[in-house]
């Protein structure tokens, strides 16, 4: 598979095989080529993606584009006002061709050369309430046509969960509602419905606590925080006893309480989770591993000790229940790259370096436009660093992922999976901050 993707620098790549490998990653190279109508891109293509050296293979695909019917010189940016219209190829050569505006890439299974032009018109990306039509499930709207909107793309898990990145995406929706009815994004905050901004992070592959089988759902976190509070009272960084999650966010007495508000020593005073939104949790299990160290650990790294069984002495490594925090991982994986380190580059580079003191281009070029990165405030993560019985990973205002005391008071983002049933409103809302998606029960 090759994806076309000019806003990023380039994957380097090995010479492979010659002629009996279909499907395999092709990556763009930006060359000048004289005297044919095909001149703009050519690409090679091989079995092996490597990051030092280029070695060309033979067989290639060149690759011309066009705006309009009118041809072009150079590749249109996302800015542009265009939108993705097709693929014409001169042979039977390209078997798929699939456009992907989260990343603004086109991904091509092909079985040898080609000459291919790739068309786009003016036009404005759609949004997912303008794709999703017929109130869509959400979870079924965001696996069916969620590559079709802006800013949402696959993850590098084997999972490949599809994921919301870069600094603004239109990804907010109105959540904790205390009535659905007649919701429209006017009536929003009034009084009958008094709902908060929450913002989608993507679909997510989970497990239901029953029968313990894999299960993709959409998880969504709340815009802001609901204030600073202490992880736990003592630093143990064991989730299932911690008092942030069993006296807190899954407590009936606090953030599940129906419509009350309530202060505690913490100076946090927040509704809690209303019935009519309460009821659309999908109680999952929440994977409680953690890496050994901060220094040295990449985003996919942090995923994978996520879910993992590793953590410290006999402490429990997952938890079934509504309302838990983000991980590391989503964190990392919400960035979409900048100038000179693109998403992949940021990718690579572990967390604790995407800080200004210690890599100025990661933190300008990966914690800025990662949307779940706050300038203003530390953040909790779910997980622990299993190393230690007290510390737990959060994100500091300086980009970076470290740990931090249990008994610390960072921000407090409550985070949840929704019901497979939950549907987005067709042509309401853009999911703009000023115009979020709309759910139905």
């Amino acid at each position: 598979m090759f994806r076309f993707n000019p806003e990023k620098e380039l994957r380097k790549i090995q010479h492979g095989g010659r002629n009996r490998f279909i499907a395999f990653s092709f990556l763009l190279l930006v060359i000048a080529v004289v005297g044919t109508s095909y001149a703009f891109y050519q690409v090679r293509y091989s079995k092996r993606i490597i990051y030092t050296r280029v070695k060309i293979n033979r067989k290639d695909i060149e690759l011309a584009v066009k705006v309009d019917g009118v041809s072009q010189t150079s590749f249109p940016k996302p800015t542009d006002g265009v939108i993705y219209s097709g693929i014409e190829c001169t042979t039977e050569g390209i078997t798929t061709a699939t456009w992907n505006y989260g990343t603004w890439s086109l991904d091509l299974n092909s079985t040898g050369p080609n000459k291919c032009t790739i068309l786009f018109k003016k036009g404005t990306i759609p949004s997912l309430s303008e794709v999703c039509t017929d109130n869509m499930p959400l979870n079924e709207c965001i696996a069916k046509h969620g590559l079709e909107v802006a800013n949402i793309a696959e993850d590098t898990s084997l999972q490949h969960n599809l994921r919301y990145i870069g600094a603004t995406p239109n990804n907010y929706i109105w959540y904790n509602c205390k009535s659905y009815d007649n919701l429209t994004g006017t009536n929003a905050t009034d009084t009958t419905h008094d709902c908060e901004k929450w913002r989608i992070v993507g679909l997510i592959n989970v497990v239901e606590p029953t029968n313990y089988r894999a299960i993709d759902r959409v998880k969504i976190i709340r815009a802001d925080s609901i204030g600073e509070r202490a992880w736990h009272s003592s630093d143990v960084n064991n989730w299932a006893k911690a008092q942030l999650n069993t006296s807190f966010l899954n407590s009936t007495s606090y953030y599940l309480k129906n419509g009350y508000t309530w202060t505690d020593s913490n100076s946090i005073k927040q509704k809690g989770i209303y019935t009519a939104s309460k009821a659309m949790i999908e109680k999952v299990v929440w994977d409680l591993g953690g890496p050994t160290s901060d220094t040295d650990v990449t985003t996919s790294q942090y995923y994978e000790a996520e879910r993992s069984t590793t953590v410290n002495g006999s402490n429990a490594n997952h938890y079934d229940n509504l309302i838990g925090l983000m991980y590391p991982s989503d964190y990392g994986y919400a960035t979409s790259g900048g100038e000179t380190y693109n998403r992949q580059k940021c990718l690579d580079t572990v967390l604790y370096n995407w800080r200004s003191d210690r890599d100025a281009t990661a933190y300008t070029d990966c914690a800025k436009n990662a949307w779940l990165y706050d300038s203003s405030t530390y953040q909790w993560t779910i997980t622990p660093l299993s190393s230690e019985s007290y510390y737990v990973f959060a994100v500091y205002t300086s980009g970076r992922v470290d740990y931090n005391h249990a008994i610390s008071a960072n921000a407090v983002r409550p985070t949840l999976y929704l019901l497979s049933s939950v549907k987005i409103k067709s042509g309401e809302g853009d999911g703009s901050v000023d115009s979020p998606y709309i759910l139905v029960p």
